[in-house]
């Protein structure tokens, strides 16, 4: 009996050919995805460095610019805090209805809603109006870092979803300006303002430090003068200088004028 060999569907071999082409595209995916992963852990790890060694050449900073005022006899005044955080502590009971629409301007909605605020003068005088309900401090670099890794939100597709992956960020969110945007958070939360001309203003990460600038006294020493007024020019003004006599005499001459209306002869 002569062997007849099987022949296999056409539709058997589209299914193969198929199955072939996905696995192929499948590998290649893995090994992209694979190769773009540690270039982003590496890059990571290189940010977070340069983060580091910014941090500690601020901070030394800091201790240094004390230490040189001690030093002189002075004191060293620290820069007026970048940002704020705030939270809500009351509900919406007995609230007036400028009140509400000033806790809707500043994004807290409801009960225990935090956010962070750069400190200006339009945000301060928002707070000092709705101060009874809410509470708020200046964060370090530390509390900043918590909060936004322990209870950080992102808004994906209309819903709440906790940052627990940097995919979630790159997937919804642009992941370039949140890096620049946790930086100036950081930056806002944790440094100080470099002297103008140091390596921190020229460079983002200082090299190395430099000897601060001299300090100078800000105010001069107290002394005793008898003389209160300046004119334009700078010149001690005395009292009877400022006698005007034509002045004098107009509001005079009106009063005298009544004087005799009333006490004259009639």
């Amino acid at each position: 009996m002569p062997h007849v060999q099987a022949t296999v569907p056409e539709s058997v071999l589209k299914k193969r050919k198929r199955a072939e082409k996905w696995e192929a595209e499948s590998k290649a995916k893995a090994t992209a995805a694979q190769a773009k992963g540690e270039e982003k852990k590496a890059e990571a790890f290189k940010r977070a460095e340069d983060y580091i060694k910014t941090y500690r050449e601020q901070e030394q900073s800091l201790v240094t610019l004390k230490r040189a005022a001690r030093t002189k006899g002075t004191f060293y005044v620290e820069p007026e805090h970048k940002l704020l955080f705030v939270m809500r502590l009351r509900g919406i009971n007995g609230m007036h209805p400028k009140t509400r629409h000033i806790m809707k301007v500043l994004r807290l909605l409801q009960i225990h809603n935090g956010v962070f605020m750069k400190v200006n003068k339009a945000t301060m005088n928002n707070l000092v109006k709705v101060d009874p309900y809410i509470m708020y401090g200046y964060p370090n670099l530390k509390t900043v870092r918590d909060l936004i890794y322990k209870r950080g939100f992102a808004k994906v597709n209309g819903q709440r979803v906790p940052i627990t992956d940097n995919k979630l960020i790159e997937d919804t969110l642009m992941f370039a300006k949140l890096v620049a945007a946790l930086l100036v958070v950081n930056a806002a939360a944790f440094a100080p303002a470099p002297l103008v001309g140091s390596r921190v203003v020229q460079s983002r990460v200082a090299p190395a430090y430099e000897a601060p600038l001299a300090l100078e006294v800000r105010a001069p020493a107290a002394t005793m003068s008898a003389v209160t007024e300046r004119d334009a020019d700078g010149n001690p003004v005395v009292h009877a200088e400022m006698l005007d006599v034509v002045w004098v005499g107009i509001t005079m001459s009106f009063f005298l004028y009544l004087l005799i209306g009333v006490f004259g002869p009639a």
